[in-house]
């Protein structure tokens, strides 16, 4: 067999294979987010996550119980999230792990800091 006729043979199977790993990545893609959006839903189900989402509406700030609740219930059903927090490489701080588990549930940036701060000192944060 000559070298071209090789190279060609392994190149098409290179993109053979490239083909079956895209389709099966894909499918494990559509797979994983399929779960999260139910484990997501799930989480919006539970008490403490109304309780958050009250906090939100009403613009009241959360407090310590709320937010001992919320990283438990991310502790016990997102495993390898806080894992990957809890690990040595981010060294948060609590504040900062309550904001990661706030915005992992779902709340954007400025709710966040209206649910844990007051207005005055994001305020007095952002005029420098």
């Amino acid at each position: 067999m000559s070298d071209s006729l090789h190279a060609r043979r392994t190149t098409k199977e290179v993109e053979r294979i490239q083909a079956m790993y895209n389709y099966t990545h894909h499918q494990e893609a559509a797979r994983k987010e399929k779960e999260i959006a139910s484990l997501d839903k799930q989480l919006q189900d539970t008490d403490i996550y109304k309780k958050l989402e009250a906090s939100r509406q009403n613009g009241t700030k959360l407090t310590i119980e709320e937010l001992r609740e919320s990283r438990k219930l991310v502790l016990e059903n997102l495993p390898d999230f806080s894992s990957l927090l809890m690990s040595k490489e981010y060294k948060m701080s609590q504040k900062d792990f309550d904001l990661c588990v706030l915005f992992r549930l779902g709340f954007k940036s400025k709710e966040v800091s209206n649910m844990l701060y007051s207005k005055f000192v994001e305020l007095t944060l952002f005029k420098g």
